[in-house]
């Protein structure tokens, strides 16, 4: 019976179509957890555990007998529809970066009202957020103003040159290392625009 239960799990995660994985994983988190059994146990994909879930939900009962096994394992198609049609709870999540402001733009010695893309924006929260998530938009602006300032042009190395050149679909690009932040921006034009595109963590290769 075990290999027939080896089987039935195979054939039916590999039958699966992505909707019906993602029921699956919300039943495995309804599933009612067994009498002197742990978590990992149930969370394990332990199928006589699983088989006794199915059974009820397919036939109004809870059997987790060999008979109850092979009802199940006879149904297929009905687990596959019970599991396509299992709600699935999606988590909402809040940004973890301030908002950008408007038409933000940055200025150093070298470059002059550079407007800030939505990426580059992202990508300064997402790598100083320590400094940045408790901030209201207006200072991690000015945050991003100040490092900017301080950042002088570098030239890479003939290597990451010529890989960044086609990574950028042969735009020309030009970059800025804050040594104090240890932060490149990566500056080019869009639209004829001058414009920030992204801030990189650029250690150890400076």
């Amino acid at each position: 019976m075990s290999k027939d239960r080896s089987t039935f799990k195979k054939n039916l995660l590999s039958s699966l179509t992505e909707r019906e994985m993602a029921g699956f994983v919300e039943l495995l988190k309804i599933m009612r957890k067994p009498s002197g059994e742990n978590m990992k146990y149930l969370m394990g994909f332990d199928t006589k555990t699983l088989f006794g879930f199915l059974h009820q939900k397919l036939f109004g009962e809870w059997d987790l007998s060999v008979l109850g096994f092979q009802r199940v394992m006879e149904n297929l198609d009905g687990v596959r529809a019970l599991l396509g049609s299992t709600p699935i709870r999606v988590a909402c999540f809040k940004h973890a970066f301030p908002k950008m402001p408007s038409n933000l733009q940055i200025s150093n010695e070298w470059a002059q009202n550079i407007f800030v893309m939505f990426h580059a924006w992202k990508r300064f929260c997402e790598r100083f957020q320590e400094r940045t998530k408790k901030l209201h938009p207006d200072e991690v602006a000015a945050c991003l103003q100040q490092s900017f300032s301080k950042a002088k042009p570098v030239k890479l190395d003939n290597s990451h040159a010529v890989m960044r050149i086609i990574h950028n679909k042969f735009t020309s690009v030009d970059y800025f290392i804050d040594q104090s932040m240890r932060c490149r921006f990566v500056v080019g034009l869009l639209n004829g625009r001058p414009s920030l595109f992204t801030v990189e963590r650029p250690y150890p290769r400076l």
